[in-house]
């Protein structure tokens, strides 16, 4: 839908969440990743996790210029949750610096699912076009935010003084993987967004196993657990569209480039 609204809301919140996170720590005297070190928990991934916003900022930024074209049309239920999760994802990065836990983990929760939204309505999106510069972005934005926003519970509880413990951290983080392996597999969205939204998830919860220093095994075994799920349920989506002739390679690969 030919929207001008919608076009200005997403480049705005693309430019804002980018803005958002030097302001906040400025703001607050402290950046996200120091009041995340303040209050450790047992999932909190390996700092070098994070740099994946580098590219989820900058394909954000791309697919908000590309939407804001005269002759791109959009289903409008993709184009405004993109818009919801961009800003609320600056919102967040001005919340969480000044330790306001449970307002954050509330806007993270709203963002995760604006991108949801985002994510599901991307089987209404086709074309080439479509498939690399608005599947891979929200693809990649909804992977990382799945594993995110559940181990951003065990963050809140820290922060608020409860300790999550084993159990309640192994359960934060097979429910992520759940939701991404689904999300992965999910028939209808363009390959491209599918393989972004596993690959974020994979690289997660790779990173909370680089994560553990002491007694790791119990948290580090589920992490693989949950990679391993999101891994299964990537394959899966990629070769079911396999046809009664030909190979599996060819329906991947076919679905890949025709952004099915």
């Amino acid at each position: 839908m030919d929207n001008p609204a919608r076009r200005a809301a997403n480049v705005l919140g693309a430019v804002f969440q980018v803005a958002a996170s030097p302001v906040g720590g400025l703001l607050a005297g402290a950046s996200v990743g120091e009041v995340s070190g303040r209050n450790p928990t047992l999932v909190v991934p390996a700092g070098y996790a994070f740099s994946i916003w580098g590219p989820i900022f900058g394909l954000c930024l791309v697919y908000a210029v590309w939407q804001a074209l005269p002759g791109v049309r959009l289903p409008g239920g993709v184009g405004w949750s993109t818009a919801g999760a961009f800003f609320l994802n600056g919102v967040w990065e001005l919340v969480f610096p000044f330790g306001l836990f449970l307002a954050a983990q509330a806007v993270l929760v709203g963002s995760f699912l604006c991108a949801g939204a985002a994510y599901l309505g991307l089987r209404e999106v086709g074309g080439r076009a479509g498939g690399w510069l608005a599947a891979l972005p929200v693809g990649l934005l909804f992977g990382w935010l799945s594993a995110a926003t559940f181990v951003g519970f065990a963050t809140t509880l820290e922060g608020l003084g409860v300790e999550s413990g084993v159990p309640a951290s192994c359960a934060l983080l097979l429910a992520a993987g759940a939701v991404a392996a689904a999300a992965s597999g999910l028939r209808g969205v363009p390959a491209q967004g599918r393989v972004a939204c596993g690959a974020a998830g994979i690289w997660a919860f790779a990173a909370v196993v680089a994560g553990q220093q002491e007694d790791p095994w119990p948290i580090a075994a589920v992490a693989v657990a949950a990679a391993a799920l999101v891994a299964l349920g990537l394959a899966a989506g990629l070769l079911r569209r396999s046809p009664a002739r030909g190979g599996a390679n060819r329906a991947w690969s076919g679905g890949l480039w025709r952004g099915q």
